[in-house]
């Protein structure tokens, strides 16, 4: 049932109401149990590692709802940060079941797969049919969907090691998944997402660049940059009209001629996430604070209403600096880098499987970082679901395939 699960999830995150955190819930269930048996399976440095992760991530966030003065709203909005715990009985139960890496790879592929046929099918009519652009969203909001499309993007990318393995004839099958997460992504207009396009692009590269003859590299390059510029000139992408638009607002912004557009309400919500967080530098003003902070900006006449519906800073980084302060930066800050140490060591192994098991790691946490920079994935149960599950997955495939077989 396990291995079942695993193999829907990916595919089931972004299409079925509910599907992901009902498969997160059987799995977390199950993991308890796992927990409760007394030979439990052992994970060794790198599980303690992961815990130590979580532990400091989530105690920098219960410290700050203990220190500030939250609402009962608030309260009830703590329960999404103890997602993250569920890595713990996740990470046992994976090591405990002994799955093997095939399953995460073709788990990745077939979500992408499915994503992107969805993305591509369900938005084809509507993309020449209508004068504007057309973002698709799945069953949740164009920025998560286009979000965990790139990531699936990503580690697609990062599988093509496994596949060739196999065969160069399967090395199709992440190819075409890895393209139809990048339709699934560019479909949904997410234009913080596309800033991780080159760094995953690099980073498979670089991992993969040895491996391939010097016609292949340049196959792969022209094949790149024929595809983005395809992308680019195509209309109906809406990548170039969502490409102009962010220039324009950028460029009215800071010359001061229109600050209530899409893009400078962003900047002016950063603005008053730092002017909070000097205010509070040390646990921030809580959860609530920016939402206190623009209700009483429109109240007085100096901003418009809009504001209210764009509540957050739109920045992982501006959201944690203005709810939690110092201690909330460094220890969110101290979660990603320890489990990027623990993919970047597993990435530099000498045993291949472990090798491409940490270059996944290493694009999917690069990906939420980099996606970070615009918006919350973090502060989004959709999305916290997804990174556990993948977190929790991946560490596990480390675990075992670094262990000595017995």
């Amino acid at each position: 049932m396990v291995i079942l699960l695993v193999l829907l999830f990916p595919a089931l995150a972004l299409t079925v109401d509910h599907g992901a955190s009902t498969i997160l819930g059987i799995l977390f269930l199950s993991g308890i149990v796992v927990l409760c048996l007394k030979s439990r399976p052992v994970t060794g440095p790198i599980g303690k590692l992961l815990l130590l992760a979580i532990l400091v991530y989530f105690a920098g966030i219960a410290l700050n709802y203990a220190l500030t003065d939250v609402s009962d709203f608030e309260v009830r909005r703590l329960k999404r940060y103890l997602r993250f715990l569920t890595v713990i009985p996740l990470l046992y139960l994976f090591v405990f079941v002994r799955l093997r890496q095939d399953y995460f790879w073709y788990a990745v592929v077939f979500g992408a797969g499915i994503i992107g046929a969805i993305a591509v099918g369900g938005s084809w009519a509507k993309i020449f049919s209508e004068s504007h652009i057309y973002r698709v969203s799945g069953n949740t909001n164009p920025i998560i969907y286009g979000n965990v499309s790139l990531v699936l993007f990503g580690i697609s990318l990062a599988s093509i090691g496994y596949f060739q393995r196999r065969s160069n004839k399967h090395v199709i099958i992440p190819v075409i998944a890895a393209v139809l997460g990048l339709a699934a992504c560019i479909l949904s207009g997410t234009r913080g997402a596309w800033v991780a396009l080159p760094v995953y692009i690099f980073l498979c590269l670089s991992f993969y660049w040895r491996s391939f003859s010097v016609r292949a590299k340049l196959l792969i390059i022209a094949l790149g940059i024929l595809l983005l510029g395809l992308v680019y000139a195509f209309p109906q992408t809406g990548v170039k009209g969502r490409v102009v638009q962010a220039q324009l607002g950028v460029m009215q912004y800071f010359n001061g001629q229109e600050v209530d557009s899409p893009l400078g309400i962003r900047f002016e919500l950063w603005r008053f996430s730092w002017e909070i967080f000097k205010a509070n530098p040390l646990i921030g003003d809580g959860p609530s604070g920016l939402v206190d902070r623009i209700s009483a900006e429109v109240e007085a006449g100096n901003k418009d209403p809009m504001y209210l519906i764009l509540n957050e800073p739109h920045s992982e980084y501006f959201r944690v600096l203005a709810s939690f302060g110092a201690i909330g930066v460094l220890s969110f800050l101290a979660f990603y880098g320890l489990v990027l140490f623990i993919f970047y060591r597993a990435m530099r192994s000498k045993d291949d499987d472990v090798a491409r098991l940490g270059l996944a790691g290493v694009v999917f946490v690069v990906g939420y970082m980099i996606v970070g920079l615009s918006a919350s994935p973090l502060d989004y149960l959709r999305s916290i679901v997804f990174f556990v599950f993948f977190l929790a997955l991946i560490t596990a495939l480390i675990v075992r395939y670094s262990a000595p077989e017995t």
